[in-house]
């Protein structure tokens, strides 16, 4: 369960939440103590309204997270819909560790404010009328975002009173502005206008805020501090130089897959996020960072085209060594810094996944799926694909026949 409501919150805001793709449930007719202990049991977040936080606050200190609804954030018709468009893209992730707060400033706007350990760490306003998009949807992307280094990610289109405050973030915030203006203000520095083409880094541990005192539209991704050879700390950065359209066309296609149901998309999304991250670390380059790491990837990425035009190969880490023009123990560091796994596990990880897209779409026995894909035996196979996807071959596509059906 992703996330436990109260069970004094309407009916309609599960309604609402799931609508948005989250996994829900409320914890009907239990107490407050009850919830916070099932919360911690199964790691979700925990949903209550303000009031609740005003009497009990050391009750929720023992929840993994929780998320309170303030003033006018729903009523018994549900969620408002400023407060929806910040719920959207939740994830517990976001929210693990920390006491947030969700207010419904009237019509016009929603309020959220972030705490861990009794400091505020994010604010965030946004005005009625704003939309965004994230680019995962429900648990379908989350994964490959994850794996390169990608915490969050999307699209907003807003208009004035836009505004975030964060206090030494902990993630990297690259973006780019498709309409309108940004403004970013670091503490203690000058702002920075950013207008449609221009690209911005905001590193972690920024202190100050931005806002958009105009309609603006911008893309947008929260990046791992130790991903990308990005450094902590230092100034924010604008470039005019990147060419952004292909990055941002690769972005909307991978927000286009996530929403697809037809059928398991995780073989495109992984080429879709395997396109982007090249993005990232020229986008990076033309900020004059990361230029190190960079020839790295590349290199990396020669051995993943390889290997996949050539699955049923036996791939030996020298061999690999020698596509991507490295030593073995350069190849090692390499693949253990970018992939945070070995040769094997990332040769593993791309016969698996094109293992499963020949299992939604063709009738091919296990024992040719595992001969296309380089294994010896249908056995070998099936111990791969279970330790790499969580279920057996045969349940995976079964589970898949049985869901296209009652679609």
């Amino acid at each position: 369960m992703e996330l436990l409501l109260s069970s004094d919150l309407p009916a309609k805001v599960l309604a609402d939440l799931r609508n948005l793709g989250i996994e829900a449930e409320i914890d009907t007719g239990a107490s407050l103590e009850k919830s916070v202990e099932r919360a911690r049991r199964e790691q979700s977040v925990l949903m209550v309204q303000v009031q609740t936080t005003d009497f009990q606050p050391e009750v929720l200190r023992r929840a993994p997270g929780v998320i309170a609804l303030g003033k006018k954030a729903f009523d018994r018709s549900g969620l408002a819909g400023s407060v929806a468009t910040i719920l959207r893209g939740f994830y517990p992730e976001q929210y693990l560790n920390h006491f947030s707060v969700l207010h419904g400033s009237g019509p016009s706007q929603a309020v959220f404010r972030a705490y861990e350990n009794l400091s505020m760490q994010e604010g965030i306003t946004i005005p009625r009328g704003s939309n965004e998009q994230f680019l995962h949807y429900g648990k379908t992307g989350v994964e490959e975002l994850h794996r390169v280094g990608i915490l969050l990610g999307g699209f907003t289109r807003t208009g004035r009173g836009y505004f975030v405050e964060r206090r030494a973030a902990g993630f990297h915030i690259l973006g780019i502005v498709l309409q309108g203006m940004l403004e970013v203000h670091p503490e203690g520095q000058h702002s920075i206008q950013h207008r449609a083409g221009s690209c911005f880094f905001i590193p972690a541990g920024f202190r100050g805020f931005y806002r958009a005192n105009r309609p603006a539209e911008f893309f947008w991704l929260h990046i791992q501090p130790s991903a990308f050879g990005l450094p902590i700390g230092g100034q924010a950065r604008k470039t005019n130089s990147f060419r952004a359209a292909t990055f941002v066309q690769t972005a909307r296609s991978y927000l286009e897959e996530t929403r697809d149901a037809a059928s398991d998309r995780s073989l495109v999304l992984l080429r879709l996020v395997q396109l982007m991250e090249l993005q990232i670390y020229r986008l990076a380059r033309s900020f004059g960072l990361g230029e190190e790491e960079d020839g790295g990837r590349e290199k990396l990425h020669q051995v993943i085209k390889k290997v996949e035009e050539d699955i049923s190969v036996e791939w030996s880490v020298p061999k690999l060594a020698q596509v991507a023009g490295l030593s073995v123990s350069k190849l090692y560091r390499e693949i253990r810094l970018h992939y945070r796994k070995s040769p094997g596990s990332l040769v593993e990880e791309i016969r698996i996944r094109h293992a499963s897209e020949l299992l939604l779409h063709f009738d091919h026995k296990l024992q040719q799926v595992a001969a296309m894909t380089g294994y010896a035996d249908s056995f070998s196979f099936s111990r791969a694909f279970k330790r790499v996807i969580g279920v057996s071959p045969s349940n995976y596509r079964s589970g898949f026949q049985s869901k296209k059906k009652q679609d």
